[in-house]
């Protein structure tokens, strides 16, 4: 049996992968938008309708690239896309592109779950500790993530914005505006699914340093703008 050609992408921001490989399945762990004005509007009170065109636009422009390599494509929503949410998602449906979010899809013959960002209670607490729109996310977002997780049997790939807790999760010089934001950043609950029913792969980013590790027989990349594997 022949191998698979698998992009891998997360945080490209805009930035387009390119390679002359024949390519067979793309995954995508989101932040493919651009976050120029998304951060500018966060941090110094610029305009939402500008970030919002800029994230609706700069993911059209990357999901039309993609396309040209004529292979299937998996990709689930950073944090960079949630502004422009429903839209993106709306955009990703008229462009045959798969969103997967807590849900299961098979795809030449891999079972793949995805997840967009979330937050969870442990990352609120030590971040958001004032922020009651951030505790409130957090307490639903782990309700609904364990309400799926219940449910979900074994499968070959997890594809995830947030890496696993303490695993490919901690930028020890991240950018001026985050400086409050050093530490790890990971997923607890992901963590103890990886250790539960350790698929293959485990696909992840949000970090901004690519990189791969083997942890209890799963293989998790961070591929940065792109890697290709084979499996």
């Amino acid at each position: 049996m022949s191998k698979m050609k698998i992009l891998l992408s997360v945080d490209a921001h805009g930035e387009i992968p390119e390679t002359n490989e024949k390519i067979d399945l793309i995954l995508v762990a989101g932040d493919f938008a651009k976050g120029d004005k998304l951060r500018k509007m966060i941090f110094e009170g610029g305009s939402v309708k500008e970030a919002k065109e800029e994230i609706i636009q700069s993911s059209e422009k990357f999901f039309e690239e993609l396309i040209k390599f004529k292979c299937p494509i998996v990709a689930s929503l950073g944090n960079a896309e949630e502004l422009a949410k429903s839209e993106i998602i709306s955009l990703m449906k008229k462009k045959g592109i798969i969103h997967c979010d807590k849900e299961e899809i098979k795809i030449k013959g891999l079972k793949i779950i995805g997840f967009d960002f979330f937050v969870e209670k442990w990352w609120a607490k030590k971040y958001k500790p004032d922020n009651e729109n951030t505790q409130k996310r957090a307490n639903d977002d782990e309700k609904k993530l364990g309400t799926f997780l219940k449910k979900s049997q074994k499968v070959d790939i997890i594809l995830s914005h947030l890496p696993p807790y303490k695993i490919l999760d901690f930028n020890p010089n991240p950018p001026e505006f985050i400086k409050s934001y050093v530490g790890h950043m990971g997923s607890k609950i992901l963590k103890k699914y990886i250790i539960k029913i350790q698929p293959k792969l485990f696909i992840c980013g949000h970090i901004h340093i690519p990189g791969e590790v083997n942890f209890e027989g799963t293989r998790i990349i961070n591929p940065g703008k792109m890697k290709i594997i084979e499996i």
